[in-house]
């Protein structure tokens, strides 16, 4: 319960843009924290925005973030998704649209709200992609197995889909085998 409470003092969320019209004392309680939370929303640090998602996973090992430069400008950027959440090759084929392919883009890379349709128009076509500003959501598709896009100076995500749990195969236990009984792990 401290790491809200940490997060709430550590941004002032209580007591700028993302206030909800009430003073947050040391401790609020679970209604006002996720008003806060729904309220929340990427700024253009880069840094700032990676620092708050971590602090929302509680700084889970889980949680990756894969920083890199997209670019001849450089641009900072990361890439954030869950361990075992998504399928490797997807985020492996984005990974490298962005960090060679952009140096083959037309014109060259924008800033802002074009460097995302630039993106999203000659990087990642293939891709099931949608941009937000919104935290929250940034947080829920990274659970469900999406990954998320960062980059500086941008105030929106891109959201790209490579869900892909990772399975099990249905087979028998070598340690376990027995005669009767079923014969599936």
């Amino acid at each position: 319960m401290g790491w809200l409470s940490h997060l709430f003092s550590k941004f002032r969320l209580g007591s700028n843009r993302y206030n909800t019209g009430k003073d947050l004392d040391s401790n609020p309680d679970i209604s006002q924290r996720e008003a806060i939370i729904r309220k929340l929303k990427l700024t253009s640090n880069l840094d700032k925005n990676i620092k708050i998602i971590s602090q929302l996973y509680g700084n889970s090992p889980d949680l990756i973030i894969r920083r890199f430069r997209l670019g001849r400008a450089q641009i900072p950027s990361a890439l954030l998704c869950l361990e075992g959440m998504f399928a490797r090759d997807s985020v492996e084929e984005i990974l490298r649209a962005l960090e060679i392919d952009t140096l083959k883009i037309p014109g060259g890379i924008f800033q802002g709200r074009g460097l995302l349709q630039k993106i999203e128009d000659h990087l990642l076509p293939n891709q099931q992609i949608h941009t937000t500003p919104k935290i929250r959501e940034i947080c829920q598709k990274i659970s469900g197995g999406k990954t998320a896009l960062l980059f500086a100076g941008v105030g929106e995500a891109l959201i790209c889909d490579t869900s892909g749990l990772e399975k099990r195969s249905l087979t028998e236990p070598a340690s376990e085998t027995t005669i009767r009984g079923p014969r599936v792990g």
